[in-house]
């Protein structure tokens, strides 16, 4: 009995042992980059406008997120600098085999505190798919240690500006950029 008992914990170490270095030696599944569809590369040729010029290789980076059946908020990436993309934002709809499309603007705050509105940002944004919630961090400078953040809700087919957040003195401290000092509303 004990040498039953000891041949059948030999087997379960040994698979143990077997399975445990097959799941490290597999290497990890990379997360892939979204690839556009022909379809889709068309469309994003069709409305980027880029005023601060565009990378052909940045506009597969581009994003379709559907709000609803045949409308899409389109996320164009125009160019990646040293460490954050150039973004351009419209609505396109579908329908009866046409594409409308509008820009979807964006309201800023400038560096004199004014407002400034358009359909462009700099940062590293993320559209909540969810919460129909798009947040933006832009860094002012390489070290993050100032910058922008803002939080942008997407209501009857616009974006709604829920809060801006400026940190603009650059001084070598790091804070999240959602605790910066709110400067709207």
């Amino acid at each position: 009995m004990l040498l039953n008992s000891l041949k059948v914990s030999s087997v379960l170490l040994a698979t143990t042992l077997l399975f445990t270095q097959q799941s490290f030696a597999k290497p990890l599944a990379q997360k892939s980059e979204p690839k556009l569809s022909p379809y889709q590369s068309r469309i994003v040729n069709r409305l980027k406008k880029c005023p601060f010029g565009s990378q052909s290789e940045a506009h597969q980076k581009s994003e379709f997120f559907r709000v609803a059946n045949k409308k899409y908020i389109v996320q164009v990436m125009c160019n990646l600098g040293a460490y954050q993309g150039a973004y351009e934002y419209y609505l396109l709809t579908e329908s009866a085999g046409q594409i409308q499309s509008k820009p979807l603007d964006l309201l800023k705050i400038g560096e004199r505190g004014e407002k400034l509105v358009d359909n462009s940002l700099v940062g590293y944004p993320t559209y909540n798919s969810f919460k129909k919630e798009l947040t933006v961090f832009t860094k002012s400078r390489g070290i993050s240690d100032c910058g922008a953040f803002g939080r942008y809700q997407f209501e009857n087919d616009r974006f709604i500006a829920k809060e801006i957040r400026i940190k603009s003195e650059c001084d070598g401290k790091y804070i999240e950029p959602e605790k910066y000092p709110k400067v709207y509303p």
